[in-house]
């Protein structure tokens, strides 16, 4: 028996390495992953797709820094303040007004819900109610927000500031008696406001400076 060397196949060993040649490289696939490395188009497709974070652009995802960029309100400098009693003009009290540098707007009303008392004929308390209201006879000024706390330590025992309602539905600051004060009062609601029931009276309206 003759061992017979076996023929290479020249041409089919080289056309394998043709084959190989036309291939696209593989690269050693990732530990994570059994796929290719991204083909040149796969690439650009994501350039297309991932675009440049700018400071614009991490600004106008970001409300926190938009927030930080906006200016804090600033606080009025004047308010509009109601007043039913000795602060209204020709009044007895009417000089603590000025003093802080109000000036006078205009007559008003409130909404129909508030009630009035005269404290010992001396000066009125209003006072918001559930029921049983009238709408009583303002006046509106324009008080500097810095000086209402001077006005309130000057205002008579029992007057505190709060909310006001007018006819028209606007809400302003405004003189009210507290509830202690009211009952120890004269209720005169049906006269509408405190001029016209001094007037009523025909009695001077007075408030000693002692007892602010």
């Amino acid at each position: 028996m003759h061992w017979v060397k076996p023929k290479s196949d020249s041409s089919e060993h080289s056309k394998t390495l043709v084959e190989w040649a036309s291939c696209p490289p593989v690269h050693p696939a990732s530990p994570c992953s059994n796929d290719r490395i991204p083909s040149s188009q796969a690439v650009n497709q994501a350039k297309t797709v991932i675009q440049p974070i700018s400071s614009q652009n991490l600004s106008s995802q970001n409300p926190s820094s938009q927030t930080r960029s906006t200016p804090a309100p600033v606080a009025p400098t004047h308010l509009h303040l109601a007043v039913n009693g000795t602060l209204m003009r020709g009044l007895a009290l009417n000089g603590n007004l000025k003093a802080i540098g109000a000036t006078y707007l205009r007559e008003a009303k409130t909404a129909p819900v508030y009630r009035l008392w005269s404290i010992q004929d001396c000066y009125p308390a209003m006072l918001r109610v559930a029921e049983g209201g009238a709408a009583i006879d303002l006046e509106i000024w324009a008080i500097p927000a810095i000086g209402l706390g001077t006005l309130l330590l000057q205002e008579p025992p029992g007057l505190c500031i709060g909310k006001v309602e007018l006819e028209n539905g606007e809400q302003v600051l405004g003189v009210l008696g507290e509830p202690y004060c009211c009952e120890a009062g004269q209720e005169i609601t049906q006269w509408g406001g405190w001029r016209a029931y001094c007037q009523s009276r025909e009695m001077p309206v007075t408030v000693q400076v002692g007892e602010n």
